[in-house]
């Protein structure tokens, strides 16, 4: 976008909404495997190799319950909804490749499993055992050969990372996973290095530490239950959700729109759909507290990057409740679907922020209806409405800002998010009897939460009659006849704060000014959870109102009737 660019003549181009199709680069050959879970046919898969198989832990002297068998099985039977999907654990602790297929036919052949994941080289790479690379390269390819024989699919797993870093038991592992490697492209089986995905943790995750107890790796050699936890994720995010046909599971590293309503990646029992033009994905499924429509839903994702933000969008009504929205089981949000209308009014593609900067590693997002309460619903039936799920990237400011709050002792230091990419000059042509906004690039949204305060701040030029709203519907938010949330307007005599109720634009507070619109000016709002909302103009109070009609939304810019330039040099947002 251009400084000066006329806004009556610009196209919006629609943000993409297609998840990468991960089929491009997928490295998983388990199709019939995945394909079965997806339709709840009872599933066996065969986890075969070492102590990491096996899952020892050093601190408790044997096998932890949170072994990476164990874990995978309850996490796929719930992403999945199977019951029937069966894991087995035949890890075998100090095993090399040349022990491993003396026990295959027993542990594995006669077994006739769906999908083996097959993970060993842990012990051959220590030098007592003498296993040369020769001899672990053949082993390894008479292993595959008889699994591939008896029609079961395979997974290959190089061996996870140690942390020994002048021995020759690490420079040998690295060896031993391009021969792994090498082999699966040899036999068209799937493959995952480990290695590159604990890096990415190490990258992704910085609160976790190399070793020391309590960490990944513990002894040097084997993991945690963290660690166990993880590699367990990276096994379905990487391998076990895609069946050549369908993405059963996104994977997560850029923009990307998943319509709730009929897609492969949303599992739920639910019956209740309601549709609208009003809304962009036409559809919405809802929820409600006596259980009417359905019981849960359940999306699963796997975040292969962090600085991605996790949204929710769906519509709000008289009839909307509260729902804790929980993530891996823990909850993480308090979704509130209620909107003050007097009319039958829906605020309709209302977006709110589920996760900020989502962290590396799979993500099991669930709406169950026993989580739902009535809040302030009308009906008596708090109602959960859910049309999306969107991902967009995190906008962190360039710069810290730091701010002294009236009769303030010392300073606070706030950490911005940009609303919008785009700093210059917007222009608006005077368009007759109608007002609009102006649609931000990046079509942000902001929420509250508990026990913050959302700041939010805009520097720049302002036209005789214009502002900044949020929490609205849109970005555009200034379309009357559709529009909620708040506006607050620079005229050329008053800093007005306004309110959109079923349409209508209503002033709730009004300060006398003696403004000038050729220099620069800054507007500052602070919002906390219980309404209070407080406006500065260049840093002196003029407006304090409480207002509990909205708590969530998009940001967006205003300018009036008849037109006019803003020219923004910052529009940002934090928590203090």
């Amino acid at each position: 976008m251009v400084a000066g660019m006329n806004f009556s003549d610009l196209k919006i181009n629609k943000i993409s909404r297609k998840v990468e199709d991960i089929a491009s680069q997928s490295i998983t050959k388990s199709c019939n495997t995945i394909t079965n879970m997806y339709t709840k046919v009872a599933t066996d898969i065969i986890c075969f190799g070492d102590s990491i198989t096996w899952g020892q832990q050093p601190t408790i002297g044997g096998q932890t319950s949170n072994n990476y068998p164990s874990i995978l099985q309850t996490k796929l039977r719930k992403i999945y909804g199977n019951n029937l999907i069966n894991i087995i654990n035949t890890g075998n602790p100090g095993y090399t490749s040349t022990q491993l297929l003396t026990v295959i036919n027993t542990q594995v052949i006669s077994k006739n499993p769906d999908l083996v994941i097959l993970m060993c080289g842990i012990n051959d790479a220590n030098p007592i055992n003498n296993i040369s690379r020769d001899i672990y390269k053949n082993n390894m390819k008479n292993m595959i050969k008889q699994i591939l024989s008896t029609g079961s699919e395979l997974l290959l797993l190089s061996s996870t990372p140690i942390r020994q870093p002048n021995s020759d038991r690490l420079h040998i592992l690295q060896t031993y996973t391009r021969i792994v490697e090498d082999l699966a492209k040899q036999f068209s089986i799937g493959f995952i290095d480990l290695n590159k995905e604990f890096e990415k943790l190490f990258l992704f995750k910085r609160d976790i530490p190399y070793t020391t107890y309590g960490g990944i790796n513990m002894d040097y050699v084997h993991l945690s239950d963290i660690g166990y936890n993880y590699l367990a994720e990276i096994v379905i995010g990487k391998a076990l959700n895609y069946n050549g046909i369908e993405n059963i599971m996104p994977l997560i590293n850029s923009e990307s729109h998943l319509i709730a309503v009929n897609n492969p990646n949303i599992i739920t029992d639910c019956t209740g759909i309601t549709t609208t033009s009003s809304q962009y994905s036409q559809q919405c499924y809802y929820l409600i507290t006596d259980s009417s429509t359905g019981t849960y839903l359940r999306f699963t994702f796997f975040a292969d990057k962090d600085g991605m933000d996790l949204y929710l969008v769906g519509a709000k009504t008289k009839a909307g409740g509260q729902i804790s929205i929980l993530d891996n089981s823990v909850n993480i949000k308090t979704y509130d679907a209620f909107t003050a209308m007097t009319t039958t009014t829906a605020k309709y593609d209302a977006e709110d922020l589920i996760i900020e900067n989502i962290t590396y590693g799979l993500h099991i997002i669930e709406l169950l209806v026993s989580n739902i309460v009535v809040g302030q619903s009308t009906t008596g039936l708090g109602k959960i409405y859910v049309s999306e799920f969107v991902f967009k990237p995190t906008l962190k400011s360039p710069i810290d800002m730091t701010y002294k709050f009236s009769g303030s002792t010392y300073p606070i230091m706030e950490r911005f998010d940009r609303v919008s990419k785009f700093i210059g000059t917007l222009r608006l042509n005077g368009i007759g009897t109608n007002q609009s906004g102006i649609v931000m690039q990046d079509d942000k949204t902001a929420s509250l939460k508990v026990g913050k305060t959302l700041v939010i701040e805009a520097e720049g030029k302002f036209a005789a009659d214009s502002g900044i709203s949020y929490f609205g519907s849109k970005s555009d938010a200034l379309l009357f006849s559709t529009s909620f949330g708040y506006l607050v307007n620079l005229t050329t005599t008053t800093v007005d704060f306004y309110v959109f109720n079923d349409g209508a634009k209503v002033l709730i507070s009004s300060y006398s000014i003696a403004n000038t619109f050729i220099v620069n000016h800054k507007v500052r709002i602070t919002h906390t959870t219980i309404g209070l909302i407080t406006i500065y103009l260049d840093n002196i109070q003029v407006i304090q109102v409480t207002d509990t009609k909205e708590k969530s939304g998009k940001f967006g810019m205003y300018i009036g009737i008849n037109g006019g330039t803003i020219d923004l040099s910052r529009f940002e947002y934090c928590y203090i």
